[in-house]
């Protein structure tokens, strides 16, 4: 029978492969009875404490690697490596197949989109802009405010913007006359909650509430039973 997670069905494969190095390596397989219990047990120690030596190295390259965990794992599989442990263990395998996913998952997730989702995190802690407060602006504001700020970055990226030029709020920001709590509404002469930067910053800040929005939107379909 075979498992439906693939994570169970290369684990029965590692573990296969591994007996099978095993038996080359040993000529036996661990149904063999010439060894004691405390023999048993003095092994399984030995693995353990090759472990925890890995775990430090992989500790260790990540603090070196300034955190960079494809390094750590390099550096891990390289250390083994060298101890002479085999490069078919299963521990190599295991560390060689978390490579390549952090490998295809940091390549899937550039710094742009990292920096999106940083974004509409510090909107959500340092803003107060919760999904229980988005689902109070359920007009379109969201979108509309991201759209104001793509469009001042596009003011001062390409010549032939249709935007208001300049760092003022377009006409279209959603706050032209509300009070952001914080002195920065109306009483000096800002829209509220306007605070552009350079371009990237500004498509970063667009980006964050575009999410925002779509995230209002599923919610409320949610609610509602419906699409959106």
């Amino acid at each position: 029978m075979q498992s439906p997670d693939q994570n169970v069905e290369r684990n029965r494969q590692l573990l296969l492969d591994r007996s099978l190095v095993g038996l080359k390596k040993y000529g036996v397989t661990t149904e063999r009875n010439d060894l004691t219990v405390n023999e048993w047990l003095q092994h399984l120690l030995e693995e353990l404490l090759d472990a925890a030596n890995y775990v430090q190295a992989a500790k260790t390259a990540n603090t070196l690697c300034g955190g960079g965990l494809a390094e750590a794992l390099q550096q891990c599989i390289t250390s083994m490596l060298d101890s002479g442990y085999n490069k078919d263990s299963v521990i190599i395998q295991v560390a060689t197949e978390a490579l390549a996913v952090h490998q295809r998952n940091t390549h899937a997730a550039s710094s742009a989109a990292l920096d999106v989702l940083a974004e509409r995190q510090r909107q959500i802690n340092a803003e107060g802009w919760t999904p229980e407060h988005d689902d109070e602006h359920d007009g379109g504001e969201l979108a509309v405010a991201a759209a104001a700020y793509a469009l001042h970055a596009a003011d001062h990226l390409h010549p032939q913007s249709q935007g208001d030029g300049g760092d003022k709020a377009p006409t279209c920001w959603p706050w032209h006359n509300a009070i952001a709590g914080r002195g920065e509404g109306p009483e000096k002469s800002e829209p509220a909650w306007w605070k552009p930067g350079k371009p990237r910053r500004n498509l970063i800040k667009a980006a964050a509430l575009i999410i925002a929005e779509i995230e209002r939107l599923d919610r409320a379909a949610l609610h509602d039973g419906g699409d959106q």
